[in-house]
């Protein structure tokens, strides 16, 4: 099973992947640590510490609060 970098990934979110490259992550099987990586940076990129739990569009996101609460927040 083939496994992507951080970089791959954020290119990946970006948009900014090379087609052959997109073509073959299509291609393949998931990887299991993926989904992960993708949380990982997208968390670095928001302006908060509540922990991302799923993004449900474009700059927006399923996030639990530090009280335990689960709300869904826009980034912009």
């Amino acid at each position: 099973m083939t496994t992507y970098d951080k970089r791959t990934i954020e290119e990946l979110i970006d948009g900014s992947i090379d087609f052959f490259k997109l073509k073959e992550m299509l291609s393949n099987f998931k990887d299991a640590n993926r989904f992960n990586l993708y949380l990982e940076i997208l968390q670095e990129r928001v302006p908060w510490d509540d922990k991302i739990l799923l993004p449900a569009g474009l700059h927006l996101y399923i996030v639990q609060k530090q009280n335990g609460d689960r709300v869904t927040v826009a980034s912009h």
